[in-house]
C-alpha cells in the first residue's frame, strides 16, 4: 500500500514538472489539473470558512462562469468561492477553482471591476503560472523540485497568500501576464478592460492606507501589492497591455455599478464570529487569563472553579486545570511529574521547538493503574495549565489525536480571538446636495479614520468628492 501511494505522489509532482522543463505535456494532463485543484479544495474545506449567502455566491459564479466562457481555457469547468475573510485577496488553484475574499468585495464598486479580479485569476489557470512558478524556482535543481511538488504544499502557498502580497509568488512578469490576458477576457465578455487598472489601484491605495496605520502603531507597514513602484495608473507596461485588449464601442462596454451595489447590500464588513475557529470547531478564549485554544464544535465545555471540563464523544473527558506556579524553578517535565506524583513519563515532548521555549510545556503518557493517559502541562504569563485526558482510560487513538491536537492549539490570545463587539454590514446612501465624506464620517463607526476608510471602500482615495446623487457605501 505504501508503495502505490509513493507512486501517485511521484505522478502528480512529474505533472508540475514537465512544463516546468519545457516538455509536451500528455493529453491527461488537463485532467490531473483538474483533480489536483479538486483535491487542494476539499482540504481548503476543512481549514476556511466560505461566506454562505446564496444570492451573492449565485452572482459571483455567474459573472465568473461568463469570463471563463470567453477565457483561452473554456472546455474546463471553472468553480467560484467567497473567502470569509476581511482580508483583501483572490487566488487560484489548479484545474479552475477561483477564489476571492469577502474584504475584496467590499472594496470594488462594479461588476467590472469584480469581473477584473476574476479574469486576472481565470488567466493564472490558463497560463499554468504555478507549474512556471515551480520553474524558476526549482529549475536548477530536478530532484529537488520532485520532492517538493506536493499537494500540500500548493494549497499551503494559496493560504499564505491571505492579507500578504497579492503577487508575491508570481513576481512581475506573470502577473503582468495575467493582466494582459484578464484585460483581453474582459473586452470579449463586454467589460472595460480599463477595469484591470481599477481594480490595481485599489491594492495600491488600499496599501497606502495600511502602511500609515501601521507607522502611528510603530510597527512595519504591509505590502499588498508590490510589483509597482509608482501607481499603477501611471505604470507604462500595464497600461499597454491594457490598451492592447482593445476598447469598445461607447455605450456598449459593462460596468454594472447598480447591480453590484444591489448584490453588496448588507454583506459582513470586517471581522466576523466565523474567523475565530476552523470550521468544525470553536474557540475557548479568556481576556482574564490571555489564553486561548480550539476544540471540536461537536464537545461541550463546562466550568468547575480553576477546572475546564471538555466533554466529547464516547464518553470523552478532558480537564484544564489552571494553577499558580509553586516552584518556578521546575522545567515543564518535572511540573508534569510532581503534579502527578511519578518519577517518570511515557515518551514526554517539547510542545514548543525553539530552545529558549523548550522547558515551557511538554505533553506526554501517564501510565495508571486503569490505564495509560495523556497529559500536558503549559507555562503561560502568571499560570501554569495541566491538560488531563480523565476519560476514558486508556484513550482510543482517534481520541488522543483529538486531545493533541487541542494541546497544540493552546496559545496566547489576541484580539482577533475574541467574537466582535457588533457585526458591520454594508449599506448605501444616495449623496445629498451638500453633503460631504466627512459629514458621512461623523458617526465614527470604522474608528478615527472613519472618513479615510469610507474614501477606500467607495474608491475616492484620499481626496476627491462625489456628485451628488450618487450612492455611497457606508458601514453600520
Amino acid at each position: 500500500m505504501r508503495r502505490g501511494g509513493r507512486s501517485r505522489a511521484h505522478l502528480w509532482a512529474w505533472v508540475w514538472l514537465l512544463p516546468a522543463l519545457g516538455l509536451a505535456l500528455p493529453a491527461q494532463s488537463e485532467n490531473s489539473e483538474v483533480k489536483i485543484g479538486r483535491k487542494e479544495h476539499e482540504k481548503l474545506l476543512k481549514t476556511t470558512h466560505f461566506y454562505r449567502d446564496e444570492a451573492l455566491n449565485a452572482y459571483i459564479d455567474r459573472v465568473g462562469q461568463k469570463l471563463a466562457a470567453h477565457g483561452d481555457w473554456p472546455e474546463i469547468d471553472y468553480h467560484f468561492f467567497i473567502v470569509d475573510s476581511p482580508g483583501i485577496n483572490a487566488f487560484a488553484l489548479p484545474g479552475g477553482y477561483i477564489y476571492i475574499t469577502r474584504g475584496l468585495l467590499s472594496y470594488l464598486n462594479s461588476e467590472a471591476q469584480l469581473a477584473a479580479v476574476l479574469a486576472h485569476e481565470i488567466a493564472h489557470v490558463t497560463e499554468r503560472h504555478a507549474q512556471r512558478r515551480r520553474r524558476q524556482q526549482r529549475l536548477g535543481d530536478v530532484a529537488a523540485f520532485v520532492a517538493s511538488a506536493t499537494v500540500s504544499s500548493r494549497v499551503g502557498g494559496a493560504i499564505q497568500l491571505e492579507n500578504a502580497a497579492r503577487v508575491s509568488g508570481y513576481g512581475r512578469e506573470m502577473e503582468l501576464e495575467a493582466d494582459e490576458h484578464g484585460a483581453r477576457t474582459l473586452h470579449r465578455a463586454g467589460y472595460d478592460p480599463a477595469a484591470v487598472i481599477e481594480v490595481l489601484s485599489v491594492f495600491k491605495d488600499h496599501e497606502k492606507f495600511s502602511s500609515m496605520q501601521a507607522r502611528e502603531a510603530g510597527e512595519r507597514p504591509v505590502t499588498y501589492h508590490g510589483l509597482f513602484a509608482t501607481h499603477p495608473k501611471n505604470d507604462k507596461r500595464l497600461r499597454e497591455a491594457v490598451e492592447q485588449a482593445g476598447e469598445l464601442p461607447p455605450g456598449e462596454d459593462f460596468r454594472g455599478r447598480d447591480v453590484y451595489r444591489q448584490h453588496l447590500d448588507n454583506m459582513v464588513f470586517g471581522p466576523s464570529e466565523s474567523m475565530l475557529a476552523p470550521p468544525g470547531y470553536q474557540r475557548y478564549a479568556s481576556e482574564v487569563l490571555g489564553v486561548t485554544f480550539v476544540f471540536p464544535d461537536t464537545w461541550n465545555k463546562t466550568t468547575q472553579g480553576s477546572t475546564i471540563v471538555l466533554s466529547g464523544p464516547d464518553n470523552l473527558r478532558v480537564e484544564l486545570d489552571v494553577a499558580k506556579p509553586k516552584n518556578l524553578a521546575l522545567d515543564a517535565e518535572e511540573m508534569l511529574k510532581t503534579r502527578h506524583g511519578v518519577d517518570k513519563l511515557r515518551r514526554p515532548r517539547p510542545l514548543y521547538e525553539e530552545p529558549q521555549r523548550k522547558g515551557d510545556a511538554v505533553y506526554a503518557q501517564l501510565d495508571t493503574a486503569a490505564g495509560r493517559k495523556r497529559v500536558a502541562v503549559i507555562k503561560s504569563g502568571s499560570y501554569e495549565y495541566y491538560f488531563t485526558a480523565a476519560a476514558p482510560v486508556p484513550l482510543a487513538k482517534p481520541q488522543d489525536k483529538a486531545v493533541l491536537a487541542l494541546i497544540k492549539s493552546f496559545r496566547r490570545a489576541t484580539e482577533q480571538d475574541f467574537p466582535p463587539e457588533r457585526i458591520k454590514r454594508i449599506y448605501y446612501h444616495r449623496l445629498q446636495p451638500g453633503e460631504t465624506f466627512a459629514d458621512l464620517a461623523a458617526n465614527r463607526t470604522l474608528g478615527r479614520h472613519t472618513e479615510l476608510q469610507l474614501r477606500l471602500i467607495n474608491g475616492y482615495y484620499p481626496s476627491g468628492q462625489p456628485e451628488p446623487g450618487t450612492w455611497i457605501k457606508m458601514v453600520k
